[in-house]
């Protein structure tokens, strides 16, 4: 059970576009298989939550219908409720979890809302997502990252939520996905509509071990990655470049703590609005647990 309250801000970097008030309750149920082998492991919940969400009625009315909004005081809010039921499906096969040297991680990820289930949020989001690990020396290793996310709105969707939908850029964390030498949250769709319905990522990273206890490595890497609308408007081959370098140590009670350094090789909708149709440039960051 869970009650949640977030400040729409004035940075730049927040996804969200009113101030929201959100009370949930889950229930969720995992094992581990045996078939195909024992490395597989499932997990299944069934969530239900309501969402308030303030603002102006100018901002209000960019996504929701003026009848829809409550004046309640000299607060003005609309009120959605959704029921979510999510699934995921696992394999892990790595060697060890804070410096692995060999095995892979694949993990399928869906989540259905609305439709029988009933609520006024109606999609549908997969994600699937592959990690790599390839030993190239005693203490180089070399990791690969595939990422693609998918939401398909029902017929009926009434609103989908700001936490739905894919947002790139940044450390990642905790809203959206990692693509290093950008902003926070700010690859893909920019404007009333912030984030998008499907998402594509790359990443590869070159891992050198320098103390296994405490574990402490350096890293360089490169990766690419965009965040669209939706399927008409998806391109493969229109990804945001970035490449840089790292270190990352692990303190137990804190787990992985980081600071990368990434070069981002081309612009955003959010750079060509506000810095112009050049190379983003040099972003820093700081990282807390793992982000992958």
């Amino acid at each position: 059970i869970s009650k949640t309250e977030q400040g729409k801000g004035s940075s730049s970097s927040n996804v969200s576009l009113y101030d929201s008030d959100r009370i949930a309750a889950s229930l969720s149920f995992g094992r581990r298989f045996k078939w195909p082998d024992e490395y597989f492991r499932g997990s299944w919940s069934l969530s239900i939550q309501q969402s308030k969400y303030f603002g102006t009625e100018d901002q209000l009315s960019e996504n929701f219908d003026e009848s829809d909004i409550i004046i309640n005081g000299n607060e003005l809010y609309v009120e959605r409720k959704g029921v979510t039921f999510s699934q995921v499906i696992s394999r892990d096969k790595r060697d060890k979890a804070d410096f692995p040297t060999t095995g892979s991680t694949v993990t399928w990820s869906s989540s259905f809302s609305g439709g029988i289930l009933g609520g006024e949020f109606n999609y549908n989001k997969h994600v699937f997502n592959v990690n790599w690990y390839t030993p190239l020396a005693k203490s180089l290793i070399f990791f690969q990252n595939y990422k693609f996310g998918l939401i398909t709105e029902l017929d009926g969707n009434e609103f989908l939520p700001y936490s739905a939908r894919f947002k790139m850029g940044g450390s990642g964390i905790p809203y959206g996905e990692m693509l290093r030498g950008y902003t926070e949250n700010r690859v893909g769709p920019y404007g009333y509509t912030r984030g998008g319905n499907i998402m594509l990522k790359y990443s590869m990273e070159f891992r050198i071990s320098l103390s296994s206890n405490p574990t402490i490595y350096a890293l360089s890497f490169f990766e690419m990655g965009n965040v669209w609308s939706n399927k008409n408007d998806l391109d493969p081959f229109d990804l945001k470049r970035s490449a840089g370098m790292g270190i990352r140590v692990f303190i137990p009670m804190l787990g992985m703590l980081g600071y990368d350094i990434g070069y981002g090789f081309d612009y955003t909708d959010y750079d060509e609005i506000y810095r112009g149709a050049e190379p983003h440039g040099w972003e820093y960051h700081l990282i807390f647990g793992m982000p992958f």
